[in-house]
């Protein structure tokens, strides 16, 4: 399996570069209109777009803003992401939502440990609602002790 993360404009450049060879999974917030991506659909093997914001949980309790990803989005995202080879994830800076995201669809496929390769510590701050949601989905505690020890520090 190949994951890539990418912003929504890299996103865009890389399904020109490689025409066919992605699927995309395109994260966006719910008021964000068209987006590059939109204009090379036609490009990518295959195209998943789901709309939730990169909020916390606590965030979105203490300020009452922000849409959450939901457990029928992750299911869904998951699920449409099995036996694919190379998926490319982006949302809008290829930081937090998008990287979140990577690292369960590489839990689910190959285990935790083996999908930290997917990211770096340098580049990505993986969404923890996004993380500690998905891990509770896919029912698997590891999961989070990875995700913990890797970038806990960093929180």
């Amino acid at each position: 399996m190949n994951i890539i993360i990418r912003s929504q404009d890299d996103a865009a450049t890389e399904v020109r570069q490689e025409p066919g060879k992605w699927s995309v999974i395109s994260i966006r917030g719910p008021e964000d209109g068209v987006i590059p991506i939109d204009n090379h659909t036609d490009l990518c093997a295959d195209v998943l777009v789901v709309e939730f914001d990169d909020v916390w949980k606590q965030m979105h309790e203490d300020r009452g803003w922000g849409k959450l990803a939901t457990p029928e989005q992750l299911t869904e995202i998951l699920k449409w992401a099995e036996g694919k080879e190379n998926i490319l994830v982006h949302c809008f800076a290829g930081i937090c939502r998008s990287s979140a995201v990577a690292f369960l669809i590489g839990s689910q496929a190959e285990g935790p440990e083996s999908a930290m390769r997917f990211m770096s510590t340098k580049l990505h701050t993986p969404n923890e609602w996004v993380i500690r949601l998905g891990a509770h989905l896919l029912k698997n505690r590891e999961i989070e002790r990875v995700f913990d020890q890797k970038w806990g520090q960093f929180l």
